[in-house]
């Protein structure tokens, strides 16, 4: 992880909101999962990383009630 992602994780630390870094797309999808717990209701607002990753689909087949704009 660079110095510039370090940074900007910091500052949103210090500002109480949680963020996570992953080296690849594969396991930022699988660990975004596991933390959703099936039969959830989610929405999504409109994110082209979430779209890209099949999220929505991945989501539905836990059983969650998924929401969003597209």
């Amino acid at each position: 992880m660079n110095e510039r992602i370090t940074n900007v994780m910091d500052a949103l630390k210090k500002r109480k909101i949680a963020c996570s870094y992953y080296g690849n797309r594969k396991e930022a999808a699988v660990r975004l999962l596991e933390m959703i717990p099936e039969n959830s209701v989610i929405g999504i607002g409109g994110s082209v990383t979430v779209q890209e990753l099949n999220i929505q689909n991945a989501l539905q087949e836990k059983g969650c009630q998924v929401y969003w704009h597209w």
